[in-house]
């Protein structure tokens, strides 16, 4: 189903977060929300004279522990969306790090080839996308890590 202007709907993204969420149903959630079931439900799943409130978006994914819809935007937007796991000591993250970044680039090495000529197999492809995702995060997390890190010796910035 597409959304407005075209682009493919969020809010089935938000509606599937919701009804797929394994600790709440949807009155938990909109009683979390603070929000009248009725309405709530009929926003997230589009009844006709229902919009969903941009501002629910946040508190969904917070209640309902899934980014499926930043994700999403994010790929919409030719983009990606990288949860960041808490860094938990130095020596760790550089350990995860290396090892992920250095397994995601091996295997990817050994599929260059398929991957050229466009002949990607679904497990290969699975694959990549989870190690890349794996690579990612782990990026990511050594650079919240290394602004800490900065900002605790020189006292905040970036």
């Amino acid at each position: 189903m597409r959304g407005t202007c075209g682009f493919p709907s969020l809010r089935q993204r938000v509606h599937a977060s919701v009804l797929g969420c394994d600790t709440l149903d949807g009155k938990g959630i909109a009683e979390r929300l603070g929000l009248n079931y009725q309405t709530f439900m009929s926003s997230v799943s589009g009844q006709p004279k229902h919009k969903l409130d941009a501002d629910w978006l946040l508190p969904i994914m917070a209640t309902t522990g899934s980014v499926e819809p930043l994700q999403f935007m994010a790929r919409e937007m030719g983009g990606v969306f990288v949860k960041v796991k808490p860094c938990t000591g130095t020596a760790d993250l550089m350990d995860t790090l290396i090892s992920s970044v250095k397994e995601f680039g091996e295997y990817a090495a050994e599929c260059a080839e398929d991957i050229r000529d466009g002949r990607l197999p679904r497990d290969q492809h699975d694959r990549i996308l989870k190690e890349g995702q794996e690579a990612l995060a782990s990026i990511a997390s050594m650079m919240q890590l290394v602004r800490a890190v900065h900002a605790e010796q020189y006292g905040g910035g970036q």
